[in-house]
């Protein structure tokens, strides 16, 4: 983009089409995908949206980019729930009296 903007004369219209799609996707979604993969391992390695994602990464199933898109919003959404689980346990933790046990049962 930098270099677009350092020319004396305007992107032809494929030039403008290509900035245009970058700015929309700033990463590419099988990049993005592959970042959440050992994300989703660690938290939730049997769920169904973890080994659909793995097989994205690994090749074996290529979706559109739409899927794509969708999987990267329930990863995600997925992922920050387990962020606002922790949240809450922290802060339930810190209201705790020195010496408390504490019995962490499976949420699932």
């Amino acid at each position: 983009m930098a270099e677009t903007l350092s020319q004396s004369q305007p992107p032809s219209v494929d030039g403008a089409e290509r900035l245009l799609k970058q700015a929309e996707n700033p990463f590419k979604l099988e990049e993005r995908l592959a970042e959440l993969v050992d994300e989703l391992q660690a938290e939730y390695p049997d769920h169904e949206l973890t080994m659909e994602v793995v097989d994205i990464v690994e090749g074996s199933s290529p979706p559109s980019d739409d899927r794509v898109g969708e999987l990267i919003e329930e990863a995600e959404r997925l992922l920050a729930g387990v962020d606002e689980q922790l949240r809450q346990i922290r802060e339930m933790m810190d209201d705790l009296e020195d010496g408390s046990v504490v019995l962490v049962e499976s949420l699932e």
